[in-house]
């Protein structure tokens, strides 16, 4: 064929880019209207304790949206019940998050659209800009429209774990932004046309996921993958450039996120007079916890940072430091309630750095940034000068921002465990299925200083005229299997708020049940084959009918006493088990139904959410070995590239394998974090933006398998 469909591979000046046709696109409208219909019928969840979280983040989206910056009001923190923020009045949590989250509220605000429809649409227009940034890869064009909805119904966007008034399904979208920004930046290095744009668009996208979340470095792998093709690209046509004019689209990405986090610095700076986009980011601040966390303690215990041996001598040593020593010994003995019930240790754990501000707050330190700022400098300098004069001594190993102890050769058995368990996440073992719990938890008419009628406008969504879930009739039906026990366990509904539960602070049972342990091998082989919330209808199983005055599911969880006194915890919102699992016991709950307030269409919107449970099981059985076949297929295609020569083929497969790196990278650095900072790092919530370069990389190989036979064998370059 000598088409200018088959000239895309051998001559870099064809127009490659070609459209969609009518059918196709008519395909791509249904699938995504098909998709925001089913989204329409999940509930999201706002946990009105979460102070450094979901509250935090909707005070800031409120205080943009009038007018001001990053400034909330009267929310009440947990260790002392003291107001520690209000309007106008800089606190020690108002720096502490990015602020994207809390702009796009305020836009969603201002536009008039609904914020709740704004994750859906964002998930969207992302899938689409990937298929289009990798249309100059591909001849024909309805590969891309299967690998639009492959990246369309990935679960992890209706996962209950994040589907939150929260960041992190928000995270996800800007991600795929990002990598499929990149993705077309690099398609259309060598013409085509349209590089100004997509260079434009990257940089657009690197400045709003640097600005939203405070991880942006994970990201790295994947962008330096995606830079040596291009190098190299540039350095073989380097004979036909015009410096330094055709090289501006290639700093231009750098110079756009340059000044968007500038910007959100400036903002900063003139508000709190600290040049920073977050708190944690300052050189004063790290380098004290940073200190502090590499102090040796006389007896090494893991999770432990700055115990109370180390912080004894430090009180001695340093005037900064023994300003705190009422409130870290005192009401700030709260933190160590996680530590305490999962590990019988009465220290602080990876809360430190929390409980760490808080005594900041409550000594005076955080009247204003520059004040914390000064104070984290003296006290920085002085923990310096401990350490000279051999008053305390490091503990080898690298510290990671100051959440958990430096990570070194003592970590690595846990560590090795904790990857096996991020890589059994990522074939989504661990999938809790579509939410079902409501829009807000709402406390009697406000939200920590947001009345009923100001969140109804800020989200756009009218809230149930009861208060919360505080009228409603809720069942909890599941299974539990334990092989080889035939006396029965216990199962207690614990209320509390979801924090407190997460701080070993002690809830009150609202409801139990006696459950005759399930010793059937064939309901194991059931439960664990088909996959979380995938349990068929067995004659075994539980059901608990909870009282109408219990709080929604993500206040309570359920714990489970052993026939011989173990003791396991259940999150119920979740459906996982929440810090120290029960060995031997699979727990699953299947369902959990609720009397929905008047004018809830719960019929529909429960039939979605059984569409969209019925998705994710395919991807559940699927992705496994959907992951194995292409992660092997991508290395055996970039080798048969290299040594046949046939460069041509090489651009997808090595788009497949970055991808890949950018998954590993992120459970690598998880399980660094759960090997050295604690329990926690490898959950849904965290994991959920590996499945965005996991079903990113399939999608690519999978679309080069359509394709890859149509290919020339010309050496256009050596990656395009």
């Amino acid at each position: 064929m000598t088409d200018n469909k088959m000239q895309s591979y051998t001559d870099i000046n064809a127009p490659y880019s070609i459209g969609f046709s009518k059918g196709q696109r008519i395909v791509l409208l249904l699938f995504s209207f098909f998709y925001l219909w089913l989204m329409s019928g999940l509930s999201y969840s706002v946990s009105i304790n979460a102070f450094y979280d979901d509250t935090l983040q909707m005070q800031e989206g409120l205080a943009i949206s009038q007018g001001q910056w990053l400034v909330g009001e009267n929310i009440k923190g947990f260790a002392s019940g003291e107001e520690w923020w209000k309007m106008n009045h800089y606190s020690h949590a108002t720096l502490v998050k990015a602020p994207g989250f809390p702009i796009l509220i305020a836009l969603s605000f201002w536009t008039g659209i609904p914020l709740l429809f704004t994750m859906p649409l964002l998930w969207v227009s992302a899938c689409l800009l990937f298929i289009h940034g990798l249309r100059p890869f591909l001849v024909r064009r309805w590969p891309l429209v299967v690998v639009f909805g492959l990246l369309l119904f990935n679960p992890m966007q209706y996962d209950a774990s994040i589907l939150r008034v929260y960041r992190e399904a928000w995270n996800n979208c800007i991600l795929l932004f990002v990598i499929a920004a990149a993705v077309g930046f690099w398609a259309r290095v060598r013409g085509g046309g349209g590089l100004w744009l997509w260079s434009a668009l990257l940089g657009l996208f690197l400045g709003v996921f640097w600005i939203f979340r405070e991880e942006a470095v994970w990201i790295a792998p994947f962008l330096v993958a995606v830079a040596i093709p291009v190098a190299i690209t540039l350095w073989l046509s380097r004979k036909n450039f015009a410096f330094p004019r055709k090289l501006i689209p290639f700093f231009l990405p750098l110079l756009l996120c340059f000044l968007i986090v500038q910007s959100i610095c400036f903002l900063n700076w003139r508000n709190f007079g600290q040049w920073v986009t977050i708190e944690s980011k300052s050189k004063n601040q790290v380098a004290a916890l940073k200190l502090l966390a590499k102090a040796k303690s006389e007896h090494w215990r893991q999770y432990v940072v700055c115990p109370v041996d180390v912080r004894e001598k430090l009180y001695a040593a340093s005037p900064a430091f023994a300003e705190l020593r009422a409130q870290l010994e005192g009401p700030m003995q709260a933190w160590c309630g996680f530590m305490k019930k999962h590990f019988g240790i009465n220290e602080f754990g990876n809360y430190f750095m929390w409980a760490l501000r808080e005594s900041m707050l409550y000594t005076g330190h955080y009247k204003n940034a520059t004040e914390a700022d000064a104070y984290y400098g003296r006290l920085a300098s002085e923990l310096r000068q401990a350490y000279a004069d051999g008053v305390v001594e490091e503990e080898p190993g690298m510290v990671f921002g100051g959440l958990g102890q430096p990570f070194n050769s003592k970590h690595l058995p846990t560590f090795w465990k904790a990857l096996g368990k991020g890589v059994d996440f990522l074939f989504l073992s661990q999938w809790s299925g579509p939410a079902t719990y409501p829009t807000f938890l709402m406390v009697g008419k406000s939200m920590r200083g947001i009345d009923r009628d100001t969140a109804e406008d800020l989200i756009g969504a009218k809230l149930p005229e009861t208060n919360g879930w505080h009228r409603r009739d809720l069942r909890i039906a599941g299974w539990c299997v334990e092989p080889g026990q035939g006396e029965p366990c216990t199962l207690d509904v614990e209320e509390n708020n979801y924090g407190n539960l997460s701080r070993g602070w002690p809830g009150h049972i609202v409801a139990s049940s006696i459950l005759e342990q399930v010793v059937r091998e064939d309901v194991r082989r059931n439960l664990t084959g088909r996959g979380v919330n995938y349990a068929p209808t067995l004659p075994e199983g539980f059901t608990i009918s909870v009282p109408q005055t219990a709080s929604s599911p993500q206040g309570m969880q359920l714990r489970i006493t052993a026939a011989d006194g173990r003791v396991g915890h259940w999150n119920i919102a979740q459906n996982s088990w929440f810090g120290k699992s029960l060995s031997g016991v699979l727990l699953n709950i299947d369902s959990v139904h609720e009397n929905p307030p008047s004018g809830v269409r719960e019929d529909s919107d429960r039939f979605r959410r059984d569409i969209l449970g019925k998705i994710g099981g395919l991807y559940v059985m699927c992705t496994k070995s959907l992951t194995f076949f292409v992660l092997i297929g991508a290395m055996v295609a970039i080798a048969y590239a290299l040594l046949k020569k046939r460069f041509s083929i090489l651009p997808l497969p090595w788009l497949t394998l970055s991808l890949f790196g950018l998954v590993f990278t992120r459970i690598a650095l998880l399980s660094i974090l759960e090997a050295c900072a604690g329990p926690g790092s490898i959950r849904m919530m965290y994991m959920s933006p590996a499945w965005v370069g996991l079903y990113g990389a399939c999608a690519a190989f999978l679309v080069w398998l359509c394709e890859w036979r149509r290919r020339g064998a010309g050496r256009v370059s050596l990656f395009l």
